[in-house]
């Protein structure tokens, strides 16, 4: 399997762990590829059968390329080391780069929506042949594999960008599916199956692109950190016990790649402050080499 493939090109000597940066490169080259292609043919076969939802489903395969190259990117700068302005790294550029694509797709929504409705108002004849509907049904097959694909990839490295590439994919199964059924029955019907199909689709398209704001917003303001991730780290430092107490802890993200966690702690009054400071370094690296938590 592909997706194989670039996990063992990009996995990092003598370790379990992945290159993120090019597991995304690799990643949203090929989703470049196949959704230009997609958009092409499904743009020139929505000309020639008149069909404004055919046309929808092709926008929306050029809009996952803009999303695939835009994973490039985010990739790129959110893999940046840290600097002078940005101390704790570009992590957060993933989550800002996520945010933007799903404002695009919510405009691309809004557009053909509004496109649909004049169909509706204004039905068309649709002229669609054999060769258009076969290529449906392997845009179908071809958008699921994408799903697939992106799904295992995400899982390997944790990745907010693929997971949503992944779920994105699965929504244009969907839509896809749906234009190839009203293609199929627009022929037996004065009914404007197109139209509707079409502001079916962008009602997805929508979803899709709010579904997607709404959980990056979320990141960026600051989410909390989950309740197995707060036990397991209290529960490694209350394991030493020299530990009397913890109080006042906070966790901060900058991406994937950085979580910063502050945490109270109380100790015998008696111990010298050498030793307490060894002690600190020492849970600090133990959390660190379990979970990758920065203090």
């Amino acid at each position: 399997m592909l997706e194989k493939k670039i996990l063992n090109i990009s996995k990092i000597e003598n370790t379990d762990k992945y290159d993120r940066k090019k597991v995304g490169y690799l990643s949203g080259m090929i989703g470049t590829f196949l959704n230009v292609t997609l958009g092409v043919s499904k743009f020139v076969i929505g000309i020639l059968a008149n069909s404004v939802s055919i046309t929808a489903d092709a926008v929306n395969n050029f809009s996952d390329a803009i999303y695939s190259f835009a994973t490039v990117l985010g990739f790129k700068f959110s893999s940046a080391p840290p600097d002078k302005d940005h101390p704790y790294g570009h992590g957060r550029v993933e989550y800002i780069t996520t945010l933007i694509i799903s404002m695009m797709v919510m405009i691309v929504g809004v557009q053909f929506a509004k496109t649909s409705i004049e169909r509706i108002i204004n039905p068309e004849k649709i002229i669609m042949g054999k060769i258009g509907i076969a290529f449906l049904v392997i845009s179908i097959f071809i958008k699921l594999w994408m799903s697939l694909f992106n799904r295992k990839l995400s899982k390997a490295i944790d990745s907010s960008i693929l997971k949503a590439t992944s779920i994105d994919c699965l929504s244009d199964v969907f839509t896809t599916s749906v234009v190839l059924i009203a293609m199929i029955f627009a022929n037996y019907t004065t009914f404007p199956v197109d139209g509707v199909v079409g502001l079916i689709v962008s009602a997805f398209i929508l979803f899709s692109g709010f579904s997607l704001a709404k959980e990056t917003i979320s990141q960026l303001i600051g989410e909390a950190p989950s309740v197995e991730l707060i036990k397991s780290v209290l529960s490694d430092i209350e394991k030493h016990k020299e530990i009397l107490g913890i109080h006042n802890y906070t966790f901060h993200r900058y991406g994937h790649l950085k979580t910063i966690a502050t945490v109270d702690v109380e100790v015998d009054s008696e111990m010298s402050l050498i030793k307490a400071h060894n002690l600190m370094s020492l849970i600090e690296k133990e959390i660190y080499e379990n979970m990758k938590l920065y203090w």
